[in-house]
């Protein structure tokens, strides 16, 4: 059952069973007003009145065309005074001839306030004593205490992606009997309607309409142009930064176990996989040194989902006042939460969100950890949280217990750095040649991906002073003068290693044949360079 569905199914129940007050939050108006009037038709007989400061009572019907049905408003009075029209609630029985009526307010907050207030708790009344229900749409309420065991508050669900892949198809056979073929084939919609998923309609209809303008069709680049518009309408106050994926795993070298593990984790998302009894994954934890490329897979990790990431400082959480940080880890939540398919991606977490570390702030620290460890474990969202860190020491047990799996990612082995040299060159390799990737991978002994494009960049500056094309010996130059993290963290990379012949965490890559023995032997010894080893 699709997401609309269910709040169909919702509404009608209640409706069925002559609930009083409703409260439907929503962004999405017209769409909310359309779910009501659907469920409504199943309840007979009904009279459906909907009812705006500017518009005043209008009746609500369906009117039938060749793309299916549209909502038809019909004028039924000009009451635009709200205390008239609760005035009236008792009256309905004996206008509508003992028909149910449902009433919509739209933007109705002002029936809260102390003018009105009673007379809304009559009008109330009158629905529990009749057959009727009010129905306040809109985005805030703030329900007073005097009516608040009246109201049942529902939040509307938004578009889920077997909807808007109807709405695409839909779209598509309107363009077909116009005698133009666009929209893409059905990979792309569902690809589409994926990105898009966490906006309403209307917003949807927008960045569709856009792609269109744009590329003339739907295709692959429409979908990163949808991710990159949807990143815009969904920034806030600055507690996170919005990401949109720019290369997908072809620019990541090495890490194949990983690689392997990210298609597998893909199809978990699919929309039929709840059908399968699959749970959305919840997250993935990536430790190893500096520079290895965790930051990177995520974000090849998000063009694979066709997502966003919503890239998080923890440390911005905490406000100076009262309530305010707690009330940030909300908005984050909220925000995450109706964005649909994204990755939520945090930073060194052994750092920022390391509660031992904490203490002097009354608890709050405690609470917001404690709110984001409850929201993890329990979200029926498609919320995919990806955290980096160094030492996985430091991480609380509970927030380690979250995730799905824990990769170590290790400084690449040589088949890795072939490819890491190869993407960093990428088409500007002056004088060096395909030939002397092997050698410069082995003379690159013990380098992680950012060492190795930092060489490049100070192999093509030393080359630009030189006025020459940089070569194989000026990039083995700058090689020799740069000291790898291996060494310098030493006894850390051999530590976390350690959990790997522990079994404690999976590795992102394989290890090579030819190291495999040393590498994961008990007595395995980090090179020291001070002794004079090579690179």
């Amino acid at each position: 059952m699709m997401e609309r569905e269910k709040d169909i199914d919702r509404l009608e129940h209640l409706f069925k069973s002559k609930q009083c007050g409703i409260v439907l939050r929503t962004k999405e108006e017209e769409r909310t007003i359309q779910n009501v009037a659907v469920a409504a038709e199943c309840v007979e007989p009904v009279d459906l009145v909907c009812w705006s400061a500017p518009s005043g009572m209008r009746e609500i019907g369906f009117r039938t065309t060749e793309h299916g049905k549209v909502l038809e408003y019909k004028q039924a009075s000009e009451d635009r005074d709200i205390k008239q029209v609760f005035a009236n609630v008792a009256e309905w029985r004996k206008n509508h001839d003992g028909r149910q009526c449902i009433l919509l307010l739209l933007d109705a907050q002002c029936a809260f306030d102390k003018p009105n207030l009673r007379y809304c708790r009559e009008a109330l009344d009158a629905c529990r004593k009749g057959e009727g229900s009010i129905v306040f749409v809109g985005c805030h309420y703030q329900i007073p205490p005097e009516i608040d065991a009246d109201m049942w508050v529902m939040d509307m669900r938004i578009a889920c992606e077997q909807e808007i892949e109807g709405y695409l198809k839909s779209t598509k056979a309107q363009y077909k009997s116009a005698g133009k073929d666009v929209m893409g084939d059905d990979e792309i919609c569902r690809r589409f309607a994926r990105a898009v998923c966490g906006l309403t309609m209307s917003e949807i209809m927008s960045i569709t309409s856009l792609c269109l303008a744009e590329h003339g069709d739907l295709t692959k680049e429409s979908i990163r142009l949808a991710i990159s518009e949807k990143s815009q309408l969904v920034k806030r106050g600055g507690l996170f930064e919005i990401e949109t994926p720019k290369h997908g795993m072809e620019k990541v070298g090495g890490l194949k176990l990983l690689k392997e593990w990210a298609k597998k984790l893909v199809t978990a998302f699919e929309p039929d996989a709840k059908a399968d009894g699959i749970d959305y994954p919840r997250g993935a934890l990536f430790i190893g040194p500096m520079g290895t490329g965790k930051t990177l897979s995520v974000r090849a990790l998000a063009d694979i989902m066709d997502s966003m990431i919503m890239r998080v400082d923890w440390g911005r959480m905490f406000g100076q006042y009262v309530g305010e940080s707690e009330k940030n880890v909300e908005s984050l939540i909220r925000t995450v939460e109706g964005l649909g398919r994204c990755i939520l991606m945090l930073d060194e977490i052994d750092k920022t969100m390391n509660r031992n570390a904490g203490g002097g702030d009354s608890g709050t620290s405690d609470r917001c950890f404690a709110r984001f460890l409850s929201w993890m474990q329990d979200t029926e969202s498609p919320v995919f949280v990806a955290a980096t860190a160094n030492y996985i020491e430091n991480i609380d047990a509970a927030l380690l217990r979250r995730f799905d799996e824990t990769f170590y990612v290790d400084i690449p082995n040589e088949s890795a750095k072939k490819e890491i040299f190869t993407i960093h060159l990428g088409d500007k390799w002056g004088g060096i040649k395909k030939t002397d990737i092997p050698e410069l991978a082995r003379r690159a002994k013990h380098f992680v991906g950012s060492e190795i494009k930092k060489a490049i960049q100070h192999a093509r500056r030393e080359a630009r002073y030189m006025g020459r094309k940089m070569s194989k010996m000026i990039l083995m130059d700058q090689i020799k003068g740069i000291v790898p993290v291996a060494v310098t963290m030493a006894a850390q990379v051999e530590h976390m290693r350690e959990l790997v012949r522990d079994g404690r965490v999976r590795l992102a890559d394989e290890i090579e044949a030819k190291g495999k023995e040393n590498w994961m032997a008990s007595n395995y010894v980090m090179p020291d360079f001070k002794k004079g080893e090579s690179k």
